[in-house]
């Protein structure tokens, strides 16, 4: 199978999104015109890795003294889902407090949830000098695996001839269905393709595949990056390039649940190297039986 062809493109500039607390938009040092002025810690707070077992988050807020007991007013337009406290209080001789959310109905992986919470009494602050009188919040879960047990999975470029016994996960908390391969690439199964496409066992190589159903009533899966099995190829006999399978939009309808617990995918094979792209012309299918599936020997006939 060491047919593989270079991808002719234009030059692809990779433009990486970092997932951080945006402070954009920050405010002067300013004199307070008032005792007690009261004011976020920031403009804007983001946590879109929260642990599945989450079930408070505490955004701080400040004040410019601590002269006895206050409650400010709070207003959110943060979503059902996630219950905010209608006031805040801030203890004597206290500057800070913490605004708790409670998100234990936050149950939704597969969503961000967004909103903001704003001091509802503009006596508490200066609407010209305070620098945050609202904070913007997006939240995120991560997901919840849990093991279903043993499956097998086949690959008729990677794994070909050997079935894989793996172990398959599933994101308890997801909305649609979501499912981790786990090991799916044993360095010994994938030997023989290295060495047949000239190349070695090495490289990146991804834990696990993850996979999706695109919406709650499809049977059609999507995976959202690139994996890697753990192959590395030369084509000049010195630089070499990991191989990544891809999802590819060409073979979209081809890549879901075939049959009761059996799942078909068309994974596009690439690599680069020296600048240019190489890949084997097309995709090649792999299947995957879930724990208490039909064996896949027999149902491929291998």
């Amino acid at each position: 199978m060491k047919h593989y062809y270079r991808i002719l493109m234009a030059a692809a500039i990779s433009i990486l999104a970092f997932a951080a607390c945006d402070q954009q938009n920050k405010k002067e040092l300013y004199t307070p015109e008032q005792e007690n002025e009261v004011s976020f810690a920031a403009g804007v707070y983001s946590d879109i890795e929260l642990p599945a077992s989450t079930n408070t988050v505490s955004i701080t807020i400040a004040r410019n003294s601590a002269n006895g007991e206050i409650t400010v007013p709070l207003q959110t337009t943060l979503p059902s889902e996630i219950k905010c406290p209608e006031s805040v209080t801030f203890a004597a001789d206290a500057y800070e407090t913490t605004v708790d959310l409670d998100i234990t109905n936050m149950v939704n992986a597969d969503a961000t949830f967004k909103g903001t919470i704003s001091i509802a009494d503009e006596t508490y602050y200066n609407a010209n000098t305070s620098p945050y009188p609202s904070i913007s919040v997006t939240l995120k879960r991560q997901y919840n695996w849990e093991s279903l047990g043993e499956g097998e999975f086949w690959d008729n470029m990677m794994t070909h001839p050997v079935i894989v016994k793996t172990e398959v996960l599933q994101a308890t908390n997801a909305a649609t269905k979501r499912f981790r391969i786990m090991n799916p690439f044993p360095n010994d199964v994938i030997e023989p393709f290295a060495v047949a496409q000239g190349g070695k066992v090495g490289g990146a190589k991804s834990e696990y595949i993850e996979f999706f159903h695109v919406d709650a009533t499809s049977d059609l899966v999507s995976w959202t990056s690139p994996y890697y099995p753990g192959v590395s190829i030369t084509v000049d006999g010195s630089e070499y390039g990991d191989v990544e399978g891809g999802y590819t939009k060409d073979y979209a309808k081809q890549c879901g649940l075939v049959m009761e617990k059996v799942y078909q995918f068309y994974p596009y094979y690439s690599f680069s190297v020296g600048g240019s792209t190489y890949s084997w012309g097309k995709a090649y299918s792999a299947y995957l039986s879930l724990p208490g599936g039909p064996s896949l020997k027999e149902l491929l006939e291998l």
